[in-house]
Order: C-alpha cells, then structure tokens, then sequence
C-alpha cells in the first residue's frame, strides 16, 4: 500500500475525533476485565473532547504554530519577487452548483488571498496540488479555475501531481526552475507555512512568506463563551493537532521541523 496513504489512515486514527473515539472503545472494550483503566480511557476521551473544543485551549494550541507575521505590502523584499505561489489545501467533492468539484474552504482562503497578492504585486501565480487518492479533478486544477473565473485573476503555472507538501515543493521546481523562477512568495495557512518554507527552500526556491487565515491574535481576552465547548473550536484543534503531528513526521522522515 501508498505510504502516504498509510499515513493518512494512521493520522485520521490519531487526529479528533478519531483519537477520542479510539480511546472511548478502549474504554467500553476494556470495561469488565479492567474497570479502573476503563474509566481512565473514558475520562481522557472526555477531556480531550472539551478541551479541544474550547476556545481558550485551541488559543493555546495554535499560537505557537502561527509564528510568521502577516506579510507588509511595503517589505522591500517584494522587490525582487518573481511569482506566487499558492498551496492547495483540499478539494469539494460533491459541489452541483460548480458542476461537480471545487476548492475547499481553506484551499479558497489561500486562493483569494493569492488573487490579492496578485492585484497588488503584479507577479504571475503558480498554483500546486494534486489528487491525494481516489478519482477526481486534481486541486490545482480547481484552483487555477476558481483564480479565473471567480476573481478574474490569470494562473500562469498549474501543478498537478502532488499529494503533500513535500511533493508540492519539488513538483513545483521542476516547472518554475525551467524559467529560472526561483524568487517567490508562498500563500498558505499561517500555521502550515513554515513547514512548508523549509520544504521549498531545500527545493533551491529563494522564500517569502505570505500567511493567511490566521487563527489566533495578539492581546486575546477570554470571555465565558472561550470555554464552552464548540464545534468551531473543535475545527481548528484538528488543524493544530494535524500541523503538529505533520511536522513531527516531517522531522522524521525529512529531518525537517
């Protein structure tokens, strides 16, 4: 089997709600033969439940990942830039309205933001993902579509084959190197960022950073509703926990933080 899919089915296993109700059937499993390390099992899954969907908790999570700050129109490096290049994120599989696929919601958060950069840069874009497993429109396909038709934004670069950061990095070179295009600003989640910055740079590309949909701020202020459970919160601790678990593989398998 794909490595990587493996990887997907171990991380799916591990990330929420998958972990939790891994330990819930520990728990229910483990009931009548050992009592006491069922109630522990249970009394994790509860925990780990509220706590990832409390507000205040996932503040904590996710701040350390969101390091970068948000990039300046007036950063004198965007002098020398060459293209954009914008990471996918996910794709819609089901979405009549579009005529059968379109880009995630996160994969349209970097998308929009690379139209922008692009308005005010000037700088042709590069869009990169492919299809991770199953049949279906690769993302940079929908994405390239989306820059065009939805915010009238060219795509110069439409990348494919890839199926993680790693390959976003490499496939992306072998396109842009061909027109000696090395200087570049990288769009993606703030938190993915500088996981995905070391895996371009070690690809030769010369990187500036260009985050969004930040998750977290400075000066936060906790009210009452910043602990009460939520299914929003909840979202972002499987994003957090699933940057954390990536770049801990990364550092594994690259010898990359």
């Amino acid at each position: 089997m794909d490595v990587l899919i493996i990887t997907k089915v171990i991380a799916a296993l591990l990330l929420p709600p998958g972990g939790i109700i891994v330990l819930l059937c520990a728990g229910l499993a483990l009931y009548r033969r050992q009592a006491k390390l069922a109630l522990a099992c249970l009394a994790m899954a509860a925990l780990a439940l509220y706590a990832l969907s409390s507000g205040a908790f996932v503040h904590w999570l996710m701040a350390p990942l969101e390091s970068t700050a948000a990039l300046s129109a007036t950063d004198p490096r965007l002098a020398d830039r060459q293209a954009i290049v914008v990471l996918g994120g996910g794709r819609r599989r089901h979405a009549p309205e579009y005529g059968g696929e379109t880009v995630s919601s996160q994969t349209l958060e970097r998308v929009r933001y690379g139209a922008r950069l692009h308005r005010q840069l000037g700088l042709p874009i590069a869009v990169t993902g492919g299809v991770v497993s199953g049949p279906g429109v690769a993302e940079a396909q929908l994405m390239a579509a989306a820059l065009r038709e939805d915010f009238a934004v060219p795509v110069r670069w439409v990348e494919t084959r890839s199926r993680n950061t790693r390959e976003n990095a490499e496939f992306t070179r072998a396109l842009l190197t061909q027109e000696k295009v090395v200087r570049i600003v990288l769009v993606s989640h703030a938190a993915h960022l500088p996981r995905a910055e070391r895996m371009f740079r070690d690809q030769g590309f010369d990187v500036l950073l260009a985050p969004t949909a930040f998750s977290t701020g400075p000066g936060a202020t906790w009210t009452l509703f910043d602990w009460i459970p939520a299914a929003d919160a909840l979202s972002v601790s499987w994003y957090a926990t699933h940057e954390y678990l990536g770049r801990a593989w990364y550092w594994l398998r690259y010898g990359a933080w």
